[in-house]
């Protein structure tokens, strides 16, 4: 991912950011009265984001920073296939891929680190809710009723590590205090 930026002055900043999301498997059981099946399948996708941070003062060179942010997820649910496990697992249907855009929302909480007064490196943590994704309808081999996984409320909670680059001189740049010796 990566984004782009601006800072207002020397507390309240903001970005668009935009990331690949590689694809992530899922997998359940579900049991029903005479047996039950395994459900697999992929999601992957891309969220954009418009985010609003709040630096809260920098001491030693050290900014802790509180964040929140809102956009879209365009999600895709990749081939879903279901297994019947009381038939030894055998493959019982699929699903085709099926796409979605959905409302998504996000928090940050982090640390920048003054490097330079241009470079900044960065930790954060961010929990990020992608909203609600469905795949297509999985039709059986032999007879069964049509149905389609869906995953609701899909969340990430990610720690990010990165650097940022100030392109002009910020007020919040970092400038060495003079050298103070007391004896």
């Amino acid at each position: 991912g990566g984004g782009v930026g601006y800072q207002f002055n020397s507390f309240l900043r903001a970005d668009l950011t935009g990331e690949y999301r590689f694809d992530a498997s899922h997998r359940h059981v579900d049991v029903f009265p005479g047996g039950s099946n395994l459900i697999t399948g992929k999601v992957g996708g891309f969220v954009g984001l418009a985010n609003v941070y709040v630096d809260l003062g920098t001491w030693h060179r050290i900014t802790p920073f509180i964040g929140g942010g809102v956009g879209f997820s365009a999600l895709s649910m990749g081939r879903t296939a279901d297994y019947q496990l009381g038939a030894g697992g055998a493959l019982g249907g699929t699903g085709p891929s099926r796409s979605q855009t959905n409302f998504a929302w996000a928090i940050h909480a982090g640390l920048g680190y003054d490097l330079t007064s241009n470079l900044k490196a960065e930790v954060a943590y961010r929990y990020l809710n992608l909203g609600t994704v469905e795949g297509g309808t999985v039709t059986c081999f032999v007879a069964c009723t049509p149905f389609r996984v869906r995953l609701k409320d899909l969340q990430s909670h990610d720690i990010k590590v990165g650097l940022r680059y100030v392109f002009a001189d910020s007020p919040a740049a970092y400038v060495p205090g003079p050298l103070i010796r007391k004896y």
